[in-house]
């Protein structure tokens, strides 16, 4: 089949949904996207922690005269960020599947 032919098919046989399979639909695929960033986030904390760990092992290891100040500033900076990845982290799991998504197909039907 060529091109043209495949789109001129997925024209015509367009398929019907319900509502409760496009509810499904939506369902799974915001779960995946969910886990997905969840996944993201734990990567990108554990990134964040050994890259403060290295630096402060490194103005350590070079003898900086300002060292315990430094060090203390990337640990409080990395604790804020740590704040701020948890408060994301849950507020992303609140997320009630049932009523959010029965809402919005409903507004949209």
């Amino acid at each position: 089949m060529e091109l043209e032919e495949v789109k001129d098919y997925i024209r015509k046989e367009q398929p019907n949904y319900s509502r409760a399979e496009i509810q499904d639909i939506l369902r799974i695929r915001t779960k995946r996207s969910l886990s997905r960033v969840n996944s993201t986030m734990f990567w990108d904390a554990v990134f964040m922690g050994l890259t403060v760990a290295m630096l402060v092992g490194v103005t350590f290891i070079i003898g900086l005269k300002d060292k315990y100040i430094i060090s203390l500033e990337l640990i409080g900076l990395a604790f804020c960020l740590f704040i701020h990845y948890r408060i994301k982290y849950r507020l992303l799991n609140k997320i009630n599947f049932d009523i959010d998504f029965r809402n919005k197909i409903e507004a949209n039907f």
